[in-house]
């Protein structure tokens, strides 16, 4: 996922749809050491974090929820699906 990440963040930010489709093609072959899906890791990544991020959002003023605000909103950026 870092490498994942890194990119979106150097090379576009803001995706299209168009772009996000080209995106997940590459990333249907990409040569990951012990993947067996690269695509469907990338997708459950996205699925655990949203997952995690409605659990923290339970603990109210207990944690940053701004933090995770803005966490949230950098990664919906760069998901492709």
């Amino acid at each position: 996922m870092k490498h994942y990440l890194d990119e979106q963040h150097a090379g576009f930010g803001h995706l299209t749809e168009e772009q996000k489709g080209t995106e997940r093609e590459k990333y249907e072959s990409w040569p990951i050491s012990y993947a067996v899906d690269s695509l469907g890791d990338i997708k459950l990544f996205f699925e655990f974090f949203e997952a995690l991020a409605k659990g923290v959002a339970l603990l109210g003023d207990k944690v940053d929820q701004e933090l995770w605000r803005k966490a949230g909103e950098y990664l919906t950026e760069r998901k492709f699906d």
